[in-house]
């Protein structure tokens, strides 16, 4: 290789050079970057009281737990392992009513935080706790704990509790309606009106807890009341084997179906119904643009979607007034 080969190998044009100088600088900044940023951030300090207290409680908890050992009735030599809740290791308990009372509030009364979502839930679906001894009900809820708390629970009389739970209403007609108590839950089975029941009536029944119970009452609001007992067993989740067993403890003592106007309704007022869907609702209003309005719900059998068995189903809904 000759002395011109060298110098040509190492030679460069002005813009080559000028892409070497600007490699060169990308190649500085990438490695300067990261030196800088690291100098010049200062990462806040994190505060974890938040933390700290949520396991200061949960340690609470576990603490309140101790194993201790029972001997069983007679002479026997054998022991039984039972959890006791320890009074003095659990938190200070104040007055409160449990129909109001905080995720907060129950946290600090040590309540396990699966057992204060589970009172939620049950309180977002219409339940409500009548008297001390409801709170036995919630699932999660130790005897234990229920001993610990009990004096201090304070539920507001004449808010929420309900002589003997009585539920009277009076129909459209003014005959008053069949009520149903308490009293009559000690016997068992004891019946229920599927149209008046609240969430807490329901779990009384074998089969059905809370969320059954918020599921059945949210079926009954969109449809707009029951007219059958049958329709019990239209409810999403619910077993037929709990359906067969409760329903010999359920019964309609009247209605008064909350019925929805086919000449006026609209696509979204009719698809919100559980029997109707946006297909039919869709079929409804396209033959009242192209027929007018319906003269009876028996027009209804004109549309394609609706045989007699969707019609009988349907009808005690409808109105064309």
């Amino acid at each position: 290789m000759n002395k011109k080969d060298i110098h040509d190998y190492f030679s460069f044009t002005r813009q080559e050079r000028r892409g070497i100088v600007v490699l060169c600088i990308l190649i500085i900044l990438c490695w300067c970057i990261p030196i800088a940023i690291e100098y010049f951030h200062h990462d806040k300090p994190s505060d974890f009281s938040a933390f700290e207290n949520e396991a200061k409680l949960f340690q609470q908890q576990q603490d309140s737990l101790k194993v201790t050992s029972l001997k069983r009735p007679g002479n026997q030599k054998d022991l039984v392992s039972q959890n006791v809740l320890n009074d003095n290791q659990l938190p200070n308990p104040f007055p409160f009513d449990p129909n109001t009372l905080s995720e907060n509030g129950w946290q600090r009364l040590g309540v396990p935080l699966r057992v204060i979502h589970t009172i939620q839930n049950y309180r977002k679906a219409g339940g409500q706790f009548y008297k001390k001894e409801d709170l036995k009900k919630i699932y999660g809820f130790s005897p234990e704990m229920y001993d610990h708390l009990e004096m201090y629970i304070q539920i507001e009389q004449n808010k929420y509790n309900k002589k003997s739970y009585s539920i009277d209403s009076t129909n459209h007609d003014g005959n008053t309606k069949p009520a149903y108590t308490k009293a009559n839950a000690k016997d068992d089975p004891f019946v229920l009106d599927i149209n008046l029941a609240d969430s807490l009536q329901w779990i009384n029944l074998k089969g059905i807890g809370p969320v059954l119970s918020s599921r059945i009452i949210r079926f009954r609001n969109s449809l707009g009341g029951f007219y059958s007992i049958e329709q019990i067993a239209e409810v999403y989740g619910l077993p037929d084997s709990t359906y067969q067993h409760i329903k010999q403890q359920l019964n309609i003592s009247s209605f008064d179906l909350k019925k929805v106007n086919i000449n006026t309704a609209s696509v979204q007022e009719l698809k919100s119904h559980p029997y109707i869907g946006y297909r039919l609702a869709a079929s409804i209003k396209t033959f009242r643009d192209q027929h007018g309005s319906f003269h009876s719900t028996d027009d209804l059998k004109q549309l394609q979607l609706v045989d007699d068995q969707i019609y009988r189903k349907l009808v005690p809904y409808l109105t064309v007034k």
